[in-house]
């Protein structure tokens, strides 16, 4: 007899949690990169600019939450809605490289990054509503 645990087997219930499980420390092990990361759209050629001090959240989270359509920046999904998925480039611009050098901060350097590209940002054709560009 097999008990059902949400239309799956118990067997197949618990590998399935096993794996999850793995799969949640993989990501907690990995070595996170702070860096520079932009949305592009490659049909009208604006772009989402963003910096994190892990840059693959940001990127799984602003991917996930546009293919949801529950992604808080209106235009932006509005866009994606409209020209869908395969338009749209979520890239990793920039990654902070690491320096034994005294007084170096990975912090800092992300800040200098942050303001040589928003610097470069063409205003009249960003998603970005605000000055701010890093992600928690």
């Amino acid at each position: 007899m097999h008990v059902h645990v949400r239309g799956l087997t118990q067997a197949a219930a618990t590998t399935m949690n096993d794996d999850q499980r793995r799969c949640t420390q993989e990501y907690k092990l990995r070595e996170k990169k702070a860096g520079i990361f932009r949305i592009a759209n490659t049909a009208t050629g604006k772009v989402l600019l963003g910096s994190s001090l892990d840059l693959h959240f940001p990127l799984n989270s602003q991917e996930f939450q546009l293919t949801c359509g529950s992604h808080k920046n209106r235009e932006l999904q509005d866009d994606f809605d409209r020209y869908g998925r395969n338009t749209f480039a979520f890239e990793i611009v920039e990654v902070v490289r690491s320096s034994d050098a005294p007084g170096f901060s990975v912090e800092a350097e992300l800040k200098r990054l942050e303001n040589v590209y928003k610097e470069q940002l063409d205003r009249g054709n960003t998603y970005n509503l605000r000055d701010r560009i890093r992600y928690p």
